[in-house]
């Protein structure tokens, strides 16, 4: 009797030793799936806060161009609200462009995009290029490019292309106020390769609130 019991035992014991066996194999094939399902999850989440961050600023930006108009230092408060925007991701920041528009559903022109990569400030009379170290050392006394300065005063100053101080904010016969838009690129970076690294693009379009001419 004692040597039934025993061997019952030993194979409750075999067969415990086998489930708990095939438990490890199931965890090990399990757990890689579920980890990447975590990952998937929160690169997934990051690069909606990415995204959702570019988006607010170029909307913070081309809000703050119709309400500093033409002034010296519109492209100032501009950057300084899409800096606001941005937050950490402003270090992953490719440029920010305030470019001439001509409607609502304007579009930032190639050629300002295109000179994302190279050190140029603007296309003349269509858009002033900003980049991360730009907003990193905003500073008032490099904007306020003016026909009434002396090229001393001007000289270095970062809105040259496009000045703030030639757009037009005055309605007068049948001109109307410039409309300025506001075009973020920066870059999200994967740190688990589920959602690609990719560049992240908004473009917001406003016009100047309109003056009447004095």
């Amino acid at each position: 009797m004692l040597l039934t019991i025993q061997r019952r035992r030993n194979g409750r014991d075999n067969r415990e030793s086998r489930e708990g066996g095939a438990s490890a194999v199931e965890a090990a094939l399990v757990a890689p799936l579920f980890l990447l399902f975590i990952f998937a999850i929160i690169e997934f989440g990051v690069f909606l806060f990415n995204a959702n961050s570019v988006t607010n600023a170029s909307r913070a930006g081309v809000r703050a161009s119709s309400t500093w108009a033409a002034g010296p230092l519109a492209d100032f408060n501009i950057l300084r609200a899409a800096n606001r925007s941005l937050g950490s991701l402003a270090a992953n920041l490719d440029a920010v462009i305030i470019f001439k528009g001509d409607s609502p559903a304007a579009s930032v022109p190639s050629a300002c995009v295109a000179a994302i990569l190279t050190t140029s400030r603007g296309i003349a009379d269509s858009c002033n290029i900003y980049r991360a170290n730009d907003l990193r050392t905003l500073n008032e006394s490099d904007f306020g490019w003016s026909d009434l300065n002396t090229p001393l005063e001007n000289a270095g100053k970062w809105d040259t292309a496009w000045p703030a101080t030639k757009r037009v904010e005055e309605v007068t016969g049948t001109i109307s106020p410039d409309w300025v838009g506001v075009y973020v690129q920066a870059n999200h970076k994967s740190f688990s390769g589920v959602v690609p690294s990719r560049k992240i693009r908004r473009t917001s379009v406003a016009q100047i609130e309109p003056q009447r001419a004095g």
